[in-house]
């Protein structure tokens, strides 16, 4: 059992050393020690102006961290009243016991500011009664807000947690649901289906509108144009027709067996069209 204790105290020790030296690195001026089991840090909050101050006292024993907590005290309090020494020192311990079995003097240091932080207002140490009244009005106030803050949040997690649960166990069935479903269904089909033709609608009367009458061809010369075109093409191709070459030399006609006794005595006849010929032109 001593082996067991003297162990433990020595553990404490160097954890109570390695925090030490932790505090001086972090706070650096604003840490003091008064001696090896007592020691002090100025504490104040962030802002461009402070209007509050203090000093912790902060004294541990042998059996810290293991198995006491810190012992806390409020010093040289600037711009505090007299109950906001008690709320710190009430932060403080309850920080302190939240970390209990651990070094936690820079967590209490933290809690310290941030409560500074959100009371860094002038004129808080007047003691007069209106002072006070309007102190207690605005800790009423951030404590109305605090409680809104919070039912808010406890809706939307009630809002979540029901969202989840549907997402787990799905929608129960029943009829009036499915009816419900049914007719917000087949509206939105209509809808969509009245959408469509509306826009077939619309594609067709434009369609309608572009289109040129005969009218509109005639009105704008587009007619002239269209029928000056097809007489053109039909000229190309005339000409073209007339222009053909036709071949001399055709292959295999000189084999085509020719009777010549088809053709006799047809020149008389054909000297008699050359005496008709004379005689018109004598006439």
């Amino acid at each position: 059992e001593k082996n067991t204790k003297m162990s433990t105290n020595e553990e404490d020790y160097e954890e109570r050393v390695m925090e030490i030296e932790a505090l001086e690195s972090i706070f650096e001026n604003d840490f003091r020690r008064r001696n090896e089991f007592v020691y002090m840090i100025n504490i104040s909050p962030e802002a461009d102006k402070a209007f509050v101050s203090l000093s912790l006292e902060i004294e541990v024993d042998e059996c810290y961290p293991s198995k006491n907590r810190p012992r806390f005290k409020v010093l040289e309090a600037k711009g505090l009243a007299k109950n906001h020494l008690n709320q710190i020192e009430e932060v403080a311990i309850s920080t302190a016991t939240e970390n209990e079995g651990m070094v936690c003097v820079f967590d209490v240091a933290t809690a310290v500011k941030e409560w500074l932080n959100d009371h860094n207002v002038a004129g808080q140490d007047d003691d007069s009664m209106y002072a006070a009244m309007l102190r207690r009005r605005e800790e009423e106030e951030k404590k109305n807000s605090h409680k809104n803050n919070e039912s808010q949040l406890n809706q939307e997690d009630a809002i979540e947690a029901a969202r989840e649960e549907r997402l787990r166990n799905g929608t129960p069935f029943s009829l009036d649901r499915f009816y419900a479903w049914s007719a917000s269904f087949q509206a939105e089909c209509a809808l969509a289906k009245l959408y469509a033709h509306s826009s077939a609608d619309q594609q067709k009367d434009e369609s309608r509108s572009t289109r040129l009458t005969g009218k509109d061809l005639f009105t704008h010369g587009n007619a002239k144009q269209i029928q000056d075109d097809a007489d053109n093409n039909y000229d190309d191709d005339s000409a073209s027709s007339a222009e053909y070459d036709y071949p001399d030399n055709i292959p295999g006609a000189s084999d085509i067996p020719i009777d010549e006794t088809l053709f006799e005595g047809d020149d008389g006849d054909l000297g008699d069209l050359d005496d008709d010929d004379e005689e018109d032109d004598a006439t």
